[in-house]
């Protein structure tokens, strides 16, 4: 459903992926303030799109962690270029732990405010 895709990625990049105008977004969005259905349809496909990537993330996770761990053990630790993109790697799990944080968070207070406000299907700006 594109108003479940738009809240999840933005309503730029919904309207390609559902070959659909921004315009017609905002009609639907508009019409889930009126139309009881359409609202509670929105936020059951949102919710199992959101559901669907979080439940993919751990195992992508640790996919790349076990081919750093192969990489760190093949590697050369005499090597710079080695050292270098351990690093670089290091970085990126760390920034990764870190989104991983503020999504369960950001998360965490959608859930709770979906709750609170039951047909609410809000736009969100792509990033």
């Amino acid at each position: 459903m594109a108003l479940a895709t738009a809240a999840v990625v933005g309503d730029k990049e919904a309207s390609r992926r559902h070959n659909c105008s921004d315009r017609t977004l905002r009609d639907w969005r508009k019409r889930c303030e009126t139309d009881d259905e359409l609202a509670a349809a929105c936020l059951r496909a949102r919710a199992k799109l959101e559901a669907g990537w979080a439940k993919e993330l751990p195992a992508a996770l640790m996919r790349a962690i076990a081919f750093l761990s192969r990489s760190f053990e093949d590697g050369d630790p005499s090597d710079p270029d080695m050292t270098n993109a351990v690093c670089k790697a290091l970085m990126v799990i760390s920034d990764v732990q870190q989104a991983q944080r503020i999504l369960d968070v950001r998360l965490s207070q959608e859930d709770r405010r979906s709750r609170a406000q039951p047909l609410a299907v809000a736009p969100t700006k792509a990033a």
